[in-house]
Parts: structure tokens; sequence; C-alpha cells
């Protein structure tokens, strides 16, 4: 009687899942043992002066005066309420600031926001422009300029395209043409009807 080599083959895949298994967790490298830390000595202390740390640089003060100041963050806010209903409102405060102020940054730059909110780039990039004059380093300015000058420039290139005139009326009933004879058929499979 032959032997069947079936019930072999069979315990094969298991027989190497098994030692697969083993040589993962033989070769598995041991945990590394803690380090204990090393012992604490006192040392003099040192004098009051080299163990100060370093004060971090404090924020840039306002470029604006109070009554400036006041007026750009009511037109902040007023834009923030508001949205894009807010920014007429908003436009009036920082203008209202920079008379007041001509070296107002905060009201430049948020008057530049304002009006690209508005729907008019070139006038956003004119008053950054003003403030790029005053304060090139102003924080955002350089992340921030080029992207509005793209805007201006797509924003011209827009209104240079030809106006289309007026578009036909849309036609609601079908022309007049050869009749068309659709059949409905069933489900299709693969091929196979």
């Amino acid at each position: 009687m032959a032997r069947s080599t079936r019930p072999l083959l069979l315990l094969l895949p298991a027989a190497l899942a098994l030692a697969c298994v083993t040589a993962r967790t033989a070769t598995v490298p041991p945990k590394p043992q803690e380090a204990t830390p090393p012992a604490v000595t006192e040392q003099p202390a040192a004098p009051a002066a080299t163990t100060a740390a370093p004060v971090p640089p404090a924020a840039p003060p306002p470029r604006c005066g109070p009554a400036g100041m006041e007026l750009v963050t009511r037109g902040q806010a007023a834009q923030r309420e508001k949205g894009e209903d807010g920014a007429d409102e908003a436009i009036a405060l920082y203008r209202q600031a920079l008379a007041g102020d001509a070296g107002c940054s905060e009201a430049l730059w948020e008057l530049g926001w304002s009006l690209q909110v508005k729907g008019d780039p070139a006038a956003a990039v004119e008053a950054w422009d003003q403030l790029k004059k005053m304060d090139a380093d102003y924080p955002g300015m350089a992340e921030s300029y080029d992207a509005m000058v793209r805007r201006r420039d797509q924003a011209a290139m827009l209104k240079a395209l030809p106006d289309p005139g007026p578009l036909p009326p849309v036609e609601t009933t079908p022309a007049e043409g050869p009749a068309l004879r659709l059949a409905a058929v069933g489900d299709v499979h693969m091929g196979r009807a």
C-alpha cells in the first residue's frame, strides 16, 4: 500500500510558521539594563549672575500709539465678527488710525488684509508697499507679500480677458433630426447575455 504524503504537506506550513516564531524570539536582543544615575555630589554654589537663565526676547512693542492700536483692535474685531461684511467698517477704522498716526504699521498690515477680503488686491499691495518702506521686517510680511502680489496679478489678468458677450439661450426642446429608438436590455455580466 502506498503511503500518502498529503498529511505531511498540510503540516509543512505549520512547522514553518513555528520555526519562524522560534527564530524571531531567539534573536530578540535582551532589554538593556537601566542605568543608575550617578551619585550626586554637592558642588559649591556659583554666583547668581552666572546661573540666571537667559531671558527670552520680549515681544516687539506695538508700532502704533495707544489711540491707533485701539482703532486697529476695533477693526480686527469688526472683521472677525462680521466676516466679509465687516471689511468696510474695518477699512474705515484702519484709515482713521493711519490719519492719526501715519507710522501705524499694524493699521497698514490689517488694511492690506481687509482690502484683499473686499476683492481689491491691488490696493492691498499698495498698502503693504507702504508698510515695507516703513518696516521691511514686519512679522508675516516675508511669507504673505508674494502671495498678495500673485493675487493682484491674477485679478489683473482676469480683468484683461475680453467680454464674451451675451450667452445664447439654453435650448429646452430637442432639435429636429432623425428619430432614435432605444431598446431596454437585461443585465449583462462579463460579456455574457
